[in-house]
């Protein structure tokens, strides 16, 4: 990604009802239907997005991780 202000869009289905959270903060715009959609703005230092879901007390998560050109 060239450098300035960078910006990914993530979006993504989970079971309803579950937590996602996106580096660590709770999303509250997850539908009813489990779909969210949330801008991430990724600084010098931060080239990764991790996003978790968690339900019923188990936990998944990815993590994409971006080559920042500077």
């Amino acid at each position: 990604m060239p450098a300035g202000p960078r910006a990914v869009n993530l979006r993504g289905l989970a079971s309803p009802g579950a937590k996602v959270t996106i580096n660590g903060k709770p999303l509250n715009n997850v539908r009813p239907s489990g779909y969210f959609c949330q801008a991430v703005f990724l600084g010098d230092n931060q080239p990764q997005v991790v996003a978790a879901v968690e339900q019923n007390g188990q936990k998944r998560s990815t993590v994409r991780t971006f080559k920042l050109a500077d």
